[in-house]
């Protein structure tokens, strides 16, 4: 599940600054990778692992905040 927040501060009629954070993988449930697919092998089928954090992908959870300044 990912949640995000926002919030709007007018500052002028064409200024703003908007707050936001994101929230990916919220309740931190495993992101499984795919499994074996050597036919014969031993854990032909199997998964093995879940997430790579040598990449960034799939990581148990990330949180982002920002701000954004439009004028």
């Amino acid at each position: 599940m990912d949640f995000s927040v926002f919030k709007n501060f007018h500052l002028s009629e064409a200024r703003s600054l908007q707050i936001r954070g994101e929230f990916f993988n919220l309740f931190n449930t495993p992101q499984f990778n795919n499994p074996a697919n050597t036919v014969g092998a031993s854990n032909f089928g199997t998964i093995s692992s879940a997430g790579s954090p040598n990449t960034l992908q799939r990581i148990s959870r990330e949180i982002q905040l920002a701000a954004k300044f439009t004028f």
